[in-house]
């Protein structure tokens, strides 16, 4: 494939900043039925018509249980330098909140003044980005001031969180939150998250809650990279801005997934119940890649194996946790064993994954392997098989054939010396048909599941 190539010959650095921060301040808003391409911008391009869904499928978040609520009776601190205030109850007493404010400009230092990020914006009462400090242990959550008076959607934010432990990270989660809310307030509460997450990981480090979330994420993926509502998935789409930061991105720290989500920026009509949330990210990710589904399908699966950390070279975010951020394998059979036929625990969602490992405990010469796959229609599944040696790193991979309408795929293996063992990865690429595909906003999604049977050729 040409696509490594054509990738680094695209869009020099100031481009993508240039793009999301015209975005940002207003002067330039995409169509709101065309998700553009964050390589290629609005260069000249085939685009497909976007296809007809129910009006009652939602198109987005809920946007009443978003909104910010004043609370008058708070004390308030700002920065005299940043646009920046924290508040609290007055007669809470416990509270960190110089050290809250001081954690706030740094994260705010950070992104806005050395990354170049777009700055979090006022409300429409001229308040800047607040956050209010709670007494009791509680964890962080944003809520929006929608800036009515511009002509697309764009909002200030509230945090609201406790101060007992962990602030800087919650400061820079705010901030990032901010920013996104800034330049896209329709994208998911999940999508928000991913990117403040991303951020963090990219200027903070990692924090005990960061690697038990990611452990989490990496035990279940099975579970949707992207969701709506919930929080649960957000380091699993901050480790997808991962990679395709490090795989399509430059020099530019977080230039990519800024321009990822101020490219899926619309209007949604003053009196929707849910956001307009069309294009989303998935949209512009398929757009990048000119809308060709075996294309970004197979990108899709690269993300998968980039978990397993069998890219090169492995994310450094995974790295640091080392075994723990290995995601589940579903079953592990010895060669000796075969043929066998198996199933995941559980269904895949949208852009899960499934992992079956086949250890090689037999000579390799002259050793064939067949594999078949099959998975409950009307989904597409995408797979590839990588070859580990004893180590487990990953010395070449096997291409599957890619069914766009099929429901099953065969593969015959051959010439396995050297392989100590296979890993075989499937993922459901999620939507209904071929003009229907996957959106985030269509929560709950339906899973589907599929088995994988492994024997011995003859």
């Amino acid at each position: 494939m040409a696509l490594a190539g054509t990738v680094k010959s695209l869009q020099p650095r100031w481009a993508q900043y240039g793009l999301c921060l015209l975005l940002a301040s207003g002067l330039v808003v995409p169509a709101p039925a065309k998700a553009q391409s964050i390589l290629l911008g609005p260069a000249p391009r085939r685009i497909k018509s976007r296809p007809l869904y129910d009006p009652a499928l939602p198109t987005g978040a809920e946007r009443a249980p978003q909104l910010a609520l004043d609370e008058p009776e708070f004390a308030r601190l700002c920065s005299p330098t940043r646009p920046l205030c924290v508040t609290w109850a007055r007669q809470d007493k416990t509270s960190k909140v110089i050290d809250a404010l001081a954690e706030l400009e740094v994260a705010y230092d950070r992104y806005v003044l050395a990354l170049g990020l777009p700055a979090p914006r006022y409300s429409d009462d001229a308040r800047p980005l607040t956050w209010q400090l709670g007494a009791d242990p509680e964890p962080l959550t944003v809520r929006l001031k929608p800036n009515l008076s511009i002509g697309f959607d764009t909002a200030a934010a509230v945090c609201r969180s406790g101060t007992e432990k962990e602030l800087a990270r919650l400061a820079h989660l705010c901030v990032g939150e901010a920013i996104a809310a800034r330049l896209d307030p329709a994208e998911t509460p999940e999508i928000r998250r991913a990117y403040a997450l991303n951020l963090w990981w990219l200027v903070g480090g990692m924090t005990d809650v960061d690697a038990s979330a990611l452990a989490h994420v990496q035990s279940n993926p099975q579970v949707a990279v992207f969701t709506r509502d919930s929080l649960a998935q957000a380091p699993a789409a901050a480790l997808f801005f991962d990679y395709l930061e490090r795989e399509l991105g430059n020099n530019s720290l977080a230039a990519l997934p800024t321009g990822l989500i101020a490219l899926s920026a619309q209007r949604t009509p003053p009196n929707a119940w849910r956001y307009l949330n069309q294009p989303d990210v998935a949209d512009v990710v398929r757009a990048t890649f000119d809308d060709n589904f075996p294309v970004w399908a197979h990108r899709i699966l690269d993300f998968a194996f980039a978990r397993a950390q069998l890219d090169s070279p492995p994310s450094p975010i995974l790295t640091v946790l080392g075994d723990l951020a290995q995601p589940r394998i579903d079953w592990i059979i010895k060669a000796s064993s075969l043929p066998r036929r198996v199933a995941p625990a559980l269904p895949l969602d949208p852009w899960g994954s499934v992992y079956v490992r086949i250890d090689l405990d037999v000579p390799t010469d002259k050793l064939q392997l067949g594999v078949k796959a099959e998975w409950e229609a009307p989904v597409a599944m995408i797979w590839q098989i990588a070859k580990l040696d004893e180590t487990g790193k990953q010395i070449g991979r096997i291409d599957v054939a890619f069914e766009q309408r099929g429901t099953e795929i065969e593969r015959r293996l051959v010439a396995l010396e050297g392989t100590s063992s296979l890993l075989i990865v499937g993922m459901n690429l999620g939507g209904v048909d071929l003009v229907h595909p996957f959106d985030p906003d269509h929560e709950p999604f339906e899973p589907h599941s599929c088995t994988v049977y492994v024997g011995r050729m003859q």
